[in-house]
């Protein structure tokens, strides 16, 4: 029961900091258009209009990675237990859509941000086996 538990945590924190880490690499590379201090939704609209495409290309890229990478180190901790990995994936699946509906996105970021954490939770389980039931 506790090495389910540790796994679960420590994969949710681990794929939120390969989240974070991803994303801060894709500002550095492409740096997103300047906000005024309290913008309006046309505002918000135009701002996510001049997003590079490589910027949303890295927060999409992340969302897989930090699912990857969190419910693999979930299935490890937790010796292949099926619920840390599907708390880990629930919460940055969650999370990706938290972000995705609190701005308009393009179509294929939002069908990315939905698709990709759950083929990176199919892949980390392929890396990573379940243990037997």
């Amino acid at each position: 029961m506790t090495r389910k538990l540790i796994g679960a945590v420590v994969g949710v924190v681990l794929a939120m900091l390969v989240v974070a880490i991803v994303q801060m690499v894709g500002h550095l590379l492409y740096p997103e258009p300047e906000l005024p201090e309290n913008p309006s939704p046309q505002q918000l609209r135009e701002a996510m209009e001049a997003v590079p495409f490589g910027a949303n290309f890295m927060k999409v890229l992340s969302w897989f990675f930090g699912t990857l990478i969190g419910v693999w180190t979930a299935l490890r901790i937790s010796n292949g237990a099926r619920r840390s990995a599907l708390v880990v994936a629930a919460a940055v699946l969650l999370l990706t859509i938290a972000v995705l509906l609190s701005v308009a996105h393009p179509t294929w970021m939002v069908a990315g941000g939905l698709l990709l954490p759950i083929l990176a939770t199919f892949l980390a389980t392929r890396i990573e086996p379940f243990a037997e039931a």
